[in-house]
């Protein structure tokens, strides 16, 4: 599973269905990758002064995942498996999102200016 700064925001948060979707994970053998933008997000939600998050707090979630770099290949793959999964579930599609989703962490734009 590549994890997204929802899931990972709700883990630091200590959210139950967090952490039993971890542990679900764990027991079927699932290994959980930590893309390196999603780490860039959690430090972003540090660096302001929206979140009580210290960078300790970062530093001790991410710590025991391995991290992905993305590269253009993953990049593309990623988009595609979005898209598949969107359609499978008829939701928004997440590429037309422009905010985060969890109620307890800053929003983070996903645009540019």
């Amino acid at each position: 599973m590549i994890i997204d700064s929802s899931y990972l925001f709700d883990l630091m948060a200590k959210d139950p269905d967090a952490f039993s979707k971890g542990a679900e994970l764990v027991e079927n053998g699932e290994m959980q990758w930590l893309p390196t933008p999603v780490v860039a997000e959690a430090y972003y939600g540090v660096a302001t002064a929206r979140s009580d998050t210290t960078e300790q707090e970062v530093r001790d979630c991410i710590l025991g995942y391995p991290r992905i770099d993305v590269d253009t290949e993953i990049a593309r793959k990623a988009g595609e498996l979005l898209a598949a999964a969107d359609d499978r579930v008829g939701g928004t599609p997440a590429a037309g999102r422009t905010t985060g989703t969890s109620p307890r962490w800053p929003t983070f734009s996903t645009t540019r200016s």
